[in-house]
This record gives structure tokens, sequence and C-alpha cells, in this order.
């Protein structure tokens, strides 16, 4: 269970969520670019 709390001093009370209700980052994010690809190389100058 993840505890998130509001940034605001007046509403500082826990909204609890399920392993269920969080996205599943599998299903939304991409896989990393090949090592041999020219999108790795720009990925990785843009890091450096």
């Amino acid at each position: 269970m993840v505890a998130i709390t509001t940034a605001y001093a007046q509403d500082t009370y826990p909204i609890y969520f399920t392993a269920d209700e969080l996205p599943n980052g599998v299903e939304w994010l991409p896989e990393p670019p090949d090592t041999t690809s020219s999108q790795f190389v720009y990925d990785i100058t843009q890091y450096m």
C-alpha cells in the first residue's frame, strides 16, 4: 500500500492506493533503445 499526502497544510490526510490501483509501468513505458541504434547514441549523448 502506498500513502500519498497532499502538499497543503490544511489537507494533510493520507490517501491510500492499493497495488491494483497504481499504474503498471510495463504497459506504458517504452523499452530502452537498442545499444547499436542511433537513438541510443542520442539518448546517451543527451544524458552526458
